[in-house]
């Protein structure tokens, strides 16, 4: 196991080299299409990851994007982020991905996109039993028949690897419709739907990892998950300064077999994913251009989460661990139920860089939250509010 101060120094060390890579990169495009964003921002939050176990911590993120056109149709990207928990280094995690993205517009009615990509992300040692890579790949179809209307097909696939746990390495297969109207009015409707597909690679080898881990029979195949889910989003311009949007939405998996599998660390786990649970929300967002070019959003978010075959087990607080009844996890709930409320505001403003043409810009943002989540689990029955600061400067050459 890491102690923080290893943590964090390895952190700083890398920061330098992180720096010369897309500075020597950059250089080598100079008098090519390119875009570049560097983005930071330090918070604090009174439950990080919604667990009561991991508490009030600092957290401060990294992030650096860039991408590469080749040609008009063809895009390269990569980006490097990294989140460090000051307060706790062991929840710290890393995040890097690369892709290629076409496209081919036959005319103004056909619009076809394509991509490949491949995503990583690496935990501390503690934790590391959640690393993991994803191999994506999409297809989309944009068709427009009106200028005020539009409809995506598509289809994505996404293969997940655990290094540490095959047993939870699986492969999502999703198609999904998207219909978009919009009006003079300046209202605008869209209607999406998804059906997905989740299928593991191996049967699980019930190692024990974390705090605990439960599972099914040794070698026993993990069934496949069917999910089909909905979103219906309003928007109306109410002021050319003033603008309020409503979105709902729901989901329902078909299959009412699950794996049956959990890691009992507290955080969350590959296998407890939203193949996991069934339910529904509401949202609101309401956005004003105050004076100044400053942007204010305030938004209100609340859902519902019965989950499938996820037991709430007893935790004992006073002695940190799950408590044992002859070497058996105690289950107090056979399905944890979650009612979740969410609100906050947003303040961000952007200003134009005299550093090579109007695209170069400087954006910070200041957002302040509070969220209540009422679970019998109590984990995760938890309340608490957070503050970020940020900052993003933009390149376009």
């Amino acid at each position: 196991m890491q102690d923080r101060s290893s943590i964090e120094f390895k952190t700083i060390r890398i920061i330098p080299l992180i720096i010369l890579f897309f500075a020597t990169l950059i250089s080598n495009l100079a008098g090519q299409h390119w875009s570049a964003s560097v983005s930071t921002q330090v918070g604090h939050g009174d439950n990080l990851f919604e667990s009561n176990l991991v508490g009030e911590q600092f957290v401060t993120d990294g992030r650096v994007n860039l991408a590469y056109y080749p040609a008009d149709n063809l895009r390269v990207t990569g980006a490097f982020a990294r989140s460090e928990v000051l307060t706790d280094g062991l929840y710290s995690y890393s995040w890097w991905s690369g892709g290629i993205q076409w496209r081919k517009l036959d005319n103004d009615r056909h619009h076809f996109y394509s991509g490949l990509s491949y995503t990583g992300r690496r935990y501390s040692d503690y934790y590391s039993y959640y690393d993991h890579g994803d191999l994506g790949a999409y297809f989309e179809w944009k068709y427009s028949p009106l200028a005020q209307r539009s409809l995506k097909l598509g289809y994505d696939l996404q293969a997940r690897s655990f290094p540490e746990e095959a047993q939870a390495s699986n492969t999502v297969h999703r198609g999904y419709a998207l219909l978009t109207q919009s009006f003079n009015s300046g209202t605008a409707l869209r209607l999406g739907g998804n059906l997905s597909y989740q299928d593991f690679w191996s049967p699980p080898l019930m190692a024990g990892r974390g705090r605990g881990f439960v599972g099914i029979p040794l070698y026993e195949e993990l069934p496949s998950n069917i999910m089909i889910d909905g979103s219906f989003r309003v928007s109306q311009s109410l002021h050319s300064r003033v603008g309020l949007a409503l979105q709902t939405d729901w989901q329902r998996r078909l299959n009412r077999d699950a794996s049956g599998a959990n890691y009992l660390d507290g955080l969350d786990n590959p296998f407890v994913d939203r193949f996991r649970w069934d339910g529904y929300g509401g949202s609101a967002q309401l956005t004003v251009i105050l004076p100044w070019q400053i942007t204010a959003a305030t938004s209100a978010d609340y859902r519902i989460r019965d989950y499938i075959d996820v037991p709430v087990y007893l935790y004992d607080f006073g002695l940190n661990e799950y408590v044992l009844d002859e070497d058996s996890y105690v289950i107090s709930h056979q399905r944890r139920r979650e009612r979740r409320f969410d609100y906050q505001i947003r303040l961000s403003r952007s200003w134009y860089l005299p550093i090579s043409n109007k695209f170069d810009t400087l954006g910070s943002s200041l957002t302040f939250g509070w969220n209540r989540n009422r679970s019998n689990d109590p984990l995760y029955d938890s309340s608490g509010g957070f503050i970020t600061v940020g900052l993003q400067i933009n390149m376009d050459k």
